[in-house]
């Protein structure tokens, strides 16, 4: 076990301011969140197998809203959106400290596993840090680095102009035809049911109520602008136009708006009172909020044909860095759609995470691919989803083996595991290699 204490003067002082707002913030915070079960705890280890490499797809850590004045996010809300420590989609204070905090677990569990030696220098090629050029996903993965690997100053790598998206991480849809967006809509259609995406939305009817009783929609300008006190559940609009990327109108696209702010304020601000607006909220309710911004991801991203197009290129660059024989630690720093859409296209099972608002991808998750050896050089493989609790994400603590993070382990349709829980690697490198053959399927 760690000790819970700060092994490093990492990056100089990035690290040390980093530590001391986490000080200043852990007195006066307090959290709704549920207790975690014990078995979910931690980054596993695997008795009789050594970890041989690890490559991690991140979902950023937390951002500010897009809530500026005159927009439909802002005219929903009968209340002003609290203030942020960012521009607009840019990563906040407190997310800046989170992951960090998330590099040094990593860190922790790396060095307790013998995978990476204490004050590690990694040779050329061992490591590899790459992300989406957007602000949020670039500090997010600056922050990861200077606490994984402190003294080793690693290069952090975007590809495109600063503030727009890479095709890796974000892409427009790639197909044009007429069954493939056929097929992507009826596997859209079935999440609602016979009522089809009108079903989708009433399947959320309790979720859109809680979350106008929070912002007080009735009395809110954007239902005074059209004559509603209530979202309708008849609306959805969704287009998957070549060129573009997935697009959504209606109530489930303005409540996911409402949702990731909501949410944002909830990790940012202490007293969960303050961050609902003075309405007081059951820690149910709460997910019952995050569970609009499940279903929009769901929906846009969650169909296995749509994800095949989406999730293209990433899967190439993770299929190449599983097969790159120096590569120890490859971290992928993106958004929660990408890992959406990972999970749909390689057809692994829907789970429900524990303690988090986010249902499928929280806030600063990890989607991680572990490659391991057993005694007689057999290679078998892991597929985890790492995050933090809501309650971590807003105290601060340290995260360490004594203040673990959950990971929940995911599983494959169609593929077995062993009696330790873990596949084949050849049978994760044959799923991985057909789903980027199915997208090579469809014009």
């Amino acid at each position: 076990m760690f000790m819970k204490k700060i092994k490093y003067i990492s990056g100089g002082i990035f690290i040390a301011i980093c530590i001391c707002v986490l000080c200043v913030l852990t007195s006066c915070v307090s959290s709704q969140a549920p207790k975690v079960s014990a078995d979910a705890q931690g980054l596993h280890h695997h008795d009789g197998y050594t970890l041989e490499q690890m490559t991690v797809v991140s979902r950023h850590q937390i951002r500010s809203a897009l809530s500026e004045h005159g927009s439909d996010l802002a005219k929903i809300n009968a209340h002003e959106w609290l203030p942020w420590s960012s521009s607009p989609s840019y990563l906040t204070d407190l997310g800046c400290v989170q992951e960090t905090l998330m590099g040094m677990y990593f860190r922790s569990f790396l060095e307790y596993e013998k995978f990476i030696p204490e004050n590690w220098f990694p040779a050329e090629d061992e490591t590899y840090f790459y992300c989406n050029s957007q602000q949020r996903t670039i500090v997010s993965t600056q922050s990861f680095s200077s606490a994984f690997l402190p003294v080793a100053n690693p290069r952090i790598i975007y590809k495109c102009d600063f503030d727009t998206d890479d095709p890796v991480f974000w892409r427009d849809i790639t197909k044009n035809s007429e069954a493939w967006r056929n097929q992507v809509m009826k596997e859209i259609e079935e999440q609602g049911g016979e009522a089809g995406l009108n079903g989708i939305l009433e399947q959320n009817e309790q979720n859109f109520k809680t979350l106008e009783k929070v912002l007080d929609f009735k009395n809110s300008e954007y239902a005074k602008e059209h004559g509603i006190s209530s979202l309708p559940l008849d609306d959805m609009k969704i287009t998957f136009n070549y060129g573009e990327g997935p697009s959504m109108k209606g109530s489930l696209k303005l409540g996911n708006s409402a949702s990731d702010a909501l949410k944002l304020q909830y990790y940012e601000y202490p007293d969960g009172h303050d961050a609902s607006f003075g309405v007081p909220l059951s820690w149910d309710e709460w997910t019952q909020i995050g569970a609009l911004g499940d279903a929009y991801q769901k929906t846009l991203f969650g169909s296995h044909t749509a994800a095949i197009d989406k999730a293209n290129p990433m899967l190439q660059e993770i299929q190449a860095d599983m097969k790159n024989p120096k590569r120890k630690f490859t971290f992928l720093g993106g958004h929660d759609d990408n890992i959406m859409s990972l999970i749909a296209a390689l057809r692994i099972k829907d789970s429900k995470l524990e303690s988090s608002l986010n249902s499928r991808s929280p806030v600063g998750s990890n989607f991680i691919i572990s490659k391991f050896k057993d005694a007689s050089g057999q290679e078998f493989c892991t597929i985890s989803l790492l995050y933090c609790t809501a309650s971590q994400l807003r105290s601060l603590d340290v995260l360490d083996l004594e203040n673990p993070l959950i990971e929940k382990q995911l599983e494959f349709e169609g593929l077995e595991k062993n009696a330790d829980g873990m596949y084949k690697l050849a049978d994760v490198e044959k799923r991985i290699a057909d789903t980027i053959n199915e997208y090579n399927l469809w014009q």
